[in-house]
């Protein structure tokens, strides 16, 4: 491999497609959630992932990072809410 393939630009794409599908993924287990959880708590873990996915999405130009931060604090406040909050109706 040549030094010209590790440009900045496709670390910052690669990081960035990651980090949004951990975002999908998220949604997907936050949907499921609606099984096991409260209504009003499925509500409020859709509503921190719309916020954000958002602020991910707007910080992703300056900061390549943060849609994999981002996806990963949602995640661990989704297990958290769900150990908590979760179980047999």
């Amino acid at each position: 491999m040549t030094e010209d393939s590790h440009d900045a630009a496709s670390y910052r794409l690669l990081f960035g497609l990651v980090g949004l599908g951990l975002l999908a993924l998220v949604l997907v287990f936050i949907v499921a959630s609606a099984l096991v959880a409260p209504g009003i708590v499925v509500a409020a873990l859709m509503a921190l992932w719309v916020f954000g996915t958002a602020l991910a999405i707007k910080a992703w130009h300056t900061r390549a990072w943060a849609p994999l931060v981002v996806g990963t604090v949602l995640a661990v406040v989704w297990i958290a809410v769900i150990t908590i909050y979760g179980g047999p109706r």
